[in-house]
């Protein structure tokens, strides 16, 4: 679990990000912009320097594997998908037709 003190400083620099009171106003051009990429960068270092790395390898893992399950669905997906579409030997596309009608 992340420890509270990381979660208050995520908390903060996305709190800082959208409040309407800011240091340098965002509508000032690139200035602005520049003010809240800064507290954002200073924000995810100060997560990550209080977040154990037991909980970002049990975070990278959990992403890897949603991944790795995503591209199978995929691949079965397209596997379908090909073995549906022939083309015949004279060059025009052939669907299969299912033993549904719609």
């Amino acid at each position: 679990m992340t420890p509270w003190p990381a979660r208050v400083a995520a908390g903060c620099a996305v709190a800082y990000v959208f409040s309407p009171i800011q240091l340098v106003p965002t509508f000032i051009p690139l200035v602005g912009q520049l003010d809240d990429l800064l507290v954002v960068y200073a924000g995810a270092k100060l997560v990550r320097r209080l977040t154990p790395n037991s909980v970002f390898a049990e975070c990278e893992a959990r992403a890897q594997s949603a991944v790795s399950w995503q591209q199978t669905k995929w691949d079965q997906i397209l596997r379908a998908a090909n073995s549906a579409y022939r083309r015949p030997r004279n060059g025009s596309p052939h669907i299969e037709a299912s033993g549904s009608s719609l």
